[in-house]
């Protein structure tokens, strides 16, 4: 929970126009002037310093499962994976989760 308060911290924090700063806990660029594609681009490059561990496919599923949003996934990443196939131009998101779903 203290990633998501960092990061909901650094959204409001680098919207402001005057006098903005990020979360020290946040590393990014401020989104103060932005278009709406550079302010979600900028929002995708922050990060939050904390501890990597690897997950395996099945603990990954596990965690979508207990939250409940399994089949929500797998649907968004079968259109992703589909987006691939076809040529289509599917999201970086997307396509992570494309190549999830082709390993299950």
């Amino acid at each position: 929970m203290a990633y998501y308060t960092a990061l909901t911290t650094a959204w409001n924090n680098a919207s402001l126009s005057s006098g903005a700063t990020l979360p020290t806990s946040v590393s990014g660029s401020l989104l103060t002037g932005l278009t709406t594609a550079q302010k979600l681009a900028a929002v995708n490059a922050w990060t939050i310093p904390g501890p990597t561990s690897a997950i395996t496919l099945v603990a990954f599923a596990n965690y979508l499962i207990g939250q409940g949003v399994y089949p929500t996934f797998l649907a968004y990443a079968t259109k992703a994976f589909n987006l691939l196939v076809s040529g289509g131009s599917p999201t970086a998101a997307q396509a992570a989760a494309a190549q999830w779903a082709a390993l299950k």
